[in-house]
């Protein structure tokens, strides 16, 4: 049916008809030929003009009915409701005592100082109409009026155009969607993609990346600063937990140490936007979403592939449809890659010759009394006379560095799991290291004997009987002996004569007691025979079937039973 035209009226009566029967519009515009808005209309001003039967319609002429669908005035209907309302109540509408006009400025002022939405503003409307008994206006009138008011009185607010110098400040972020990458095992794994772009030229570069870890955020700008052969001086970045712990708007930022320590020995200062603030690094938001909707679509994640081989297809997507693409003015201007290599990175910072790796930096830890630094659950020794002092710890692959003040004081391996305790002796006191190398020295009978002969040969032979009796449970009498042995050495005959007599006795009864009363029985004897003693020169049964004799024939005669 064309627009503009009446129908015919056999067949606007059959549309009613069918209307009254209770046929959709769609169904009826099929069967008739007509349009769908056209039933729609008819059906509104059907009910607009009350007919609601088919008797009524019938009762109907074709003059009478022509004049009820085309002749009275327009209706507003409601699709979702299909109320009706008069035509165009907010424009021809005369002054009516059944209608509320709403008053539009004063809502327009309610908008601008209580901050309240338009359809906020048409239900507190609704609310008054229903109050005082009168009809309402179309949300459509009330929404177009008070929109209108609301334009004229807003101002338009300035927007500062930021001004980028050529090779100072390169933004990084992440994408917010992730890539999944098939794995060796048939399973898929998802990989955030680091992206970096200067913020002149809008240059980019991105990376795959397992975590959004510090670690994996330094290694991606080390291996784009290489892509870009030049650094900036300035690190733009939001406030990702991997680059800042702590920022709040208008206040200063606590950065990551690790990642300030990286950027430091870059020699590239970090600005961390205010939260809440992307505009602040548009350039980067903007490479964000092209990656994702020109590079990421084309990169095939289905074969199983090193992550290196994946970044490096990336790169090519970007290169050619991203980078080497015209920058701005429909694609059709100069492309970033010419203006990185024309304008961006001869005015960007040199390249080092060699970029620092990560390094975990934890600064400022206290040496505790016992000369040992807590890092990660661990404890790792510090020479004892920094005692109070703090210090900063560098954690490199398998080795934990530790400095004051800039002096490389320690150096540990990286404590595995089950060793919580890693002790360089030469950090501990004179006296601590003397009692700890106590401790270790004699570990095993072995240890003992082997200390012992060089001493002499009756003390290694007493040492042999005892431990062979009692092992290393009592072990603390021959190192009694060994130290007494080694703390007078020019009282050996002596003290061998002393050993020799006290082999006599049941070997249950040996202890140093014992021994310091022979000796006392001895040095006597010394002193009422002017420096002489008796020696030991008889056979001793001190057990059932063993005898001893004194010296090293003992000892031998030892090792035949």
């Amino acid at each position: 049916m064309s627009q503009g035209k009446n129908t015919e009226p056999n067949k606007l009566r059959n549309i009613c008809c069918q209307i009254l029967l209770g046929g959709s519009s769609r169904y009826i515009a099929e069967r008739l030929n007509c349009s769908a808005s056209s039933v729609l209309n008819y059906t509104a001003r059907l009910r607009y003009a009350g007919i609601d039967s088919l008797d009524r319609l019938s009762a109907l002429s074709d003059e009478q009915l022509h004049d009820i669908i085309y002749k009275q005035g327009k209706c507003l209907r409601s699709c979702k409701k299909e109320s009706l309302t008069i035509k165009q109540l907010s424009d021809n509408l005369t002054q009516s005592s059944a209608v509320l006009h709403p008053d539009y400025q004063k809502f327009a002022d309610e908008y601008f100082d209580r901050r309240r939405k338009v359809q906020f503003l048409y239900t507190e409307y609704l609310e008054q109409c229903s109050e005082q008994n009168k009809s309402c206006v179309s949300r459509t009138t009330f929404y177009r009026h008070l929109n209108q008011i609301i334009k004229q009185q807003c101002t338009i607010k300035p927007i500062m155009k930021q001004e980028h110098v050529y090779g100072a400040e390169l933004l990084i972020d992440y994408t917010g969607s992730t890539c999944n990458l098939l794995q060796s095992d048939g399973t898929f794994k998802s990989y955030s993609i680091c992206v970096l772009t200067w913020a002149a030229s809008n240059y980019i570069y991105a990376e795959l990346i397992p975590q959004q870890t510090c670690e994996c955020t330094c290694n991606a700008i080390s291996h784009a600063l290489c892509f870009f052969g030049c650094r900036p001086s300035v690190l733009v970045s939001d406030n990702a937990k991997s680059m800042v712990l702590r920022h709040a708007t208008g206040r200063d930022v606590i950065l990551n140490p690790s990642f300030e320590y990286f950027l430091q020995r870059c020699g590239i200062i970090l600005d961390a936007n205010n939260p809440f603030s992307p505009t602040s690094k548009s350039s980067v938001e903007l490479s964000v979403r092209m990656i994702q909707e020109r590079a990421l679509p084309r990169l095939y994640t289905g074969a199983v592939k090193p992550l290196s081989e994946y970044n490096r297809e990336l790169l090519v997507l970007i290169n050619q449809y991203i980078n080497s693409v015209g920058f701005r003015n429909n694609c059709s201007g100069t492309s970033r890659k010419e203006l990185f290599l024309k304008y961006e990175k001869p005015a960007a910072a040199p390249l080092m010759r060699d970029l620092p790796l990560y390094i975990e930096h934890i600064p400022l830890l206290k040496v505790k009394p016992y000369y040992r630094v807590k890092i990660d659950g661990c404890s790792y020794s510090v020479p004892y006379h920094l005692i109070g002092e703090f210090v900063d710890a560098d954690i490199s692959g398998s080795t934990v560095k530790i400095y004051h003040k800039g002096i490389l004081v320690a150096s540990h391996p990286k404590a595995i799991a089950n060793k919580k305790d890693v002790l360089n002796p030469d950090h501990m006191p004179e006296n601590h290291r003397a009692v700890r190398d106590k401790r270790l020295k004699y570990q095993n009978v072995q240890d003992i004997l082997d200390n012992a002969q060089p001493l002499s040969d009756v003390l290694c032979a007493c040492c042999r009987v005892f431990t062979d009796r009692f092992g290393m449970s009592r072990k603390d009498f021959c190192i009694y002996l060994i130290n007494l042995y080694k703390r007078k050495r020019y009282e050996k005959e002596i003290f061998d004569e002393a050993l020799n007599r006290l082999m006599t006795e049941p070997v249950a009864k040996w202890n140093s007691y014992l021994l310091n009363d022979i000796l006392d029985d001895i040095r006597l004897y010394q002193r009422n025979h002017y420096g002489d003693y008796e020696r030991q020169s008889v056979l001793g049964f001190v057990e059932t079937g063993s005898a001893f004799l004194r010296g090293k024939k003992a000892f031998d005669n030892h090792d035949k039973e």
